[in-house]
């Protein structure tokens, strides 16, 4: 723990990654209640999960290119804005059309090719720990990603106990407030999180440029302590 906090980006990271995976690992553990409850049946299970699943396909493809033209950090910026949008959408408007569900169950999906994003910002990471503190840091990494996950997908776990709390009687009706209770836990909490998981990338500063300037240090066997002689 002591290494991963030294080296602070790694962190940053880590931090971003747990958030993220708790937003969409929770969403997805009672998404099946809000089609089911809020959106009007299990008919339209499948479109939401078909676009959702090309959304992911798609937002992933993008990775390469976004994080060129914007830079890793920003680009994850602008995924989960993009993602936390379409959740909002969804939640305002919680439609059976199918064609808004397709539309918006896309565009909230996008975001899910994160990821893709969070690697590349670790390999740099690990970069900057060789170049700060004289060691790589790949078991690091790969634990604390992995332990990360678990935690989220931990604390996610217990989430369809949610339902209770907003008073969910199952094969029935549910009542107005019960509806609502669903449509927020399933969009308007997951848009906030994926909002909050961006905090962490704030204090993020390893752009592409730094990235490169570390790596010529490294290949020249400079270290972060040598500009301090």
């Amino acid at each position: 723990m002591k290494s991963l906090v030294q080296n602070d980006q790694l962190l940053m990271v880590v931090l971003a990654t747990v958030l993220g995976t708790i937003c969409v690992t929770g969403r997805y553990g009672i998404l099946v209640y809000h089609v089911i409850y809020v959106v009007g049946g299990p008919q339209h299970i499948a479109t939401m999960f078909t676009a959702m699943t090309v959304g992911q396909l798609v937002g992933t493809l993008t990775v390469p290119w976004g994080t060129k033209v914007f830079g890793k950090r920003n680009y994850m910026f602008i995924m989960n804005g993009v993602m936390a949008i379409g959740f909002v959408l969804l939640f305002l408007n919680p439609t059976s059309n199918p064609y808004y569900l397709i539309g918006v169950s896309f565009v909230g999906s996008l975001g899910f090719g994160a990821p893709a994003i969070c690697y590349g910002m670790v390999g740099d990471s690990l970069e900057y720990g060789d170049w700060k503190l004289g060691k790589r840091q790949e078991g690091l990494a790969a634990s604390m990603l992995s332990f990360g996950v678990k935690l989220a997908t931990a604390i996610c776990a217990p989430v369809v106990l949610l339902l209770e709390a907003v008073g969910y009687v199952p094969n029935v009706e549910q009542a107005a407030s019960t509806k609502l209770g669903i449509n927020f836990m399933v969009n308007m909490l997951p848009a906030i999180i994926a909002i909050i998981s961006c905090l962490p990338l704030i204090f993020y500063k390893l752009s592409d440029k730094r990235v490169s300037e570390i790596r010529a240090d490294l290949e020249a066997g400079k270290h972060a302590w040598d500009y301090k002689k």
